[in-house]
């Protein structure tokens, strides 16, 4: 590796951990108990409809990839990981909708953590150029589980949040610092900017609402923001595979 190159993963990797580091000294980071109010709680086939069938988008999402992934050149542990683990938020996330506290909130953010660190391994893959996936890759997942295992536990979100923020930094900075084919560049900046608008919306969740006249909530909106958004990825995974 070339002195700039390690230059940069430095930088990556030292913004990455300041913000794990200001997240642990910051904590605990117990659930906020009013997350689970929506502004929109209408009754659609079911109490909270909206929010849980706007879900839809990512089982479309997850079974468009799982369809093609048997054509796939390489990679294909990572590009089904992501695949089912969207199918997986679309069930995981239905069902806590439909029933929203903590104990259902699991099962809406355990394949979450799997898309997250999924997306996190294939930049790891481009950006090395690793030519296959081992058995790293799977320990690597399970850091999804014992964030949640640790939440449950002890009531503190902080590894899940240094999962999902600290991708998401790794990914931001990895578009700025390092050079990628144009299409991998277009689709990751598309997929971040979908879900930097899934976070706003899921923030103005109440606002929007009253916005559209009540006619969809912020939180809804940020399904589809959100399953847009992994729709990218999926596009994206197939380039990869089948482009090189």
């Amino acid at each position: 590796m070339d002195q700039s190159r390690t230059i940069k993963f430095t930088v990556i990797f030292t913004a990455v951990f300041i913000l794990s580091f200001a997240v642990l000294i910051y904590g605990p980071w117990p659930q906020d108990q009013s997350y689970h109010h929506f502004s929109d709680s209408r009754f659609l086939l079911f109490q909270n409809g909206l929010n849980v069938l706007s879900n839809l988008i990512f089982l479309l999402a997850g079974l468009y990839g799982l369809i093609f992934l048997p054509r796939y050149s390489r990679d294909r542990q990572i590009a089904g990981v992501f695949y089912l683990s969207l199918v997986f938020v679309c069930f995981g996330s239905a069902y806590y909708h439909f029933q929203p506290h903590d104990a259902s909130l699991v099962w809406d953010r355990l394949p979450m953590t799997f898309s997250f660190l999924a997306l996190v391994a294939q930049i790891f893959v481009i950006l090395f150029s690793i030519p296959k996936v081992n058995y790293i890759f799977y320990l690597f997942l399970l850091l999804g589980p014992l964030s949640l295992l640790y939440w449950q536990l002890m009531n503190d979100l902080s590894f899940y949040l240094i999962i999902q923020f600290g991708g998401m930094v790794f990914l931001l900075l990895s578009l700025l610092l390092f050079k990628f084919d144009g299409y991998q560049k277009r689709y990751l900046w598309l997929c971040f900017l979908f879900y930097g608008l899934a976070k706003i919306t899921e923030i103005l969740d109440t606002q929007i609402y009253h916005l559209t006249s009540e006619v969809i909530s912020g939180h809804s909106l940020k399904h589809l923001l959100a399953g847009m958004g992994a729709a990218v990825l999926v596009h994206f995974y197939s380039l990869f595979n089948f482009r090189g």
